[in-house]
């Protein structure tokens, strides 16, 4: 018995395989759950930072009486690729309505209705936020989430993200959904 002990130096190929297996198992059931968490970690990056861009597009408004159309108008700075401006032919400084950091793409959207939007394409949605408006329950500014058509990661997000007592279905236009108010205070 104690010579057999002794000469045996390593697992069988079934015991490496039956781990192998198990490994396979737990990381398949583990991984989904992982990138649901990143999109729900980088989708609530995006509310901050979008965030961020609305509030100062709204300081930008109400001292000039119009949205800003361009992002050098804001009093926020970027880190991130420079798509907010580039040089013409002749060398000037042109400055655009679009900004993008690498997760998200920035736009300042004048028409039809002005709003600040954050994207997410890899992920499947776009963030609206809409400047303030007066209505008849009074001042409203939505937050809206967009899932792009037929993207199941933007559709599980946007629903993710409705407040438990909104029914999405009274609040969908266009594949959007209504998922604060940036005047309620949730945020």
């Amino acid at each position: 018995m104690r010579k057999q002990i002794l000469t045996r130096r390593g697992f069988t190929l079934m015991e490496l395989l039956i781990v192998v297996l198990i490994i396979g198992i737990l990381a398949g059931v583990a991984m989904p759950k992982y990138n649901r968490s990143v999109y729900r970690a980088e989708m609530a990056e995006g509310l901050v930072q979008g965030r961020t861009v609305y509030d100062s597009a709204v300081r930008f408004r109400s001292i000039t009486g119009v949205p800003p159309s361009t992002f050098s108008q804001l009093d926020v700075g970027f880190i991130g690729s420079d798509t907010d401006s580039y040089n013409d032919n002749e060398g000037n400084r042109v400055y655009t309505n679009r900004f993008d950091d690498g997760t998200f793409t920035y736009t300042l959207v004048q028409t039809p209705v002005p709003l600040v939007e954050v994207s997410n394409l890899k992920a499947g949605y776009v963030l609206q936020f809409h400047y303030p408006s007066v209505t008849d329950q009074g001042v409203e500014a939505p937050i809206k989430c967009c899932n792009v058509a037929g993207n199941k990661t933007g559709n599980w997000l946007c629903n993710t993200f409705v407040p438990p007592n909104q029914a999405s279905d009274n609040y969908s236009v266009q594949n959007c959904r209504v998922i604060d108010d940036v005047n309620s205070g949730r945020n």
